[in-house]
């Protein structure tokens, strides 16, 4: 699930990650969630030189959702991800 693998609270989502990277919504937590499962997939891939770690990435979703405040961090997320 989205919240376990994320550090946040049972129910917060309610998503997988699956589901998180492929919801449409516009913006806010869930372009977020996408951003946020796309950065993990980086982070794990050998291929890849990302910057940020899977630690920074789980924090700044749980920033995000502590403050209810997700477009604040998805722009971070988005600079990593398209970067």
């Amino acid at each position: 699930m989205f919240d376990e693998v994320m550090g946040l609270p049972d129910g917060t989502t309610g998503f997988t990650l699956e589901e998180a990277i492929w919801d449409k919504g516009d913006g806010g937590c869930e372009e977020l969630n996408r951003h946020a499962v796309a950065a993990l997939l980086n982070v794990q891939h050998p291929g890849v030189d990302f910057y940020l770690t899977e630690s920074e990435v789980t924090f700044l979703v749980q920033k995000a959702y502590k403050v209810d405040n997700c477009d604040q961090d998805v722009s971070t997320m988005c600079i990593s991800v398209n970067g």
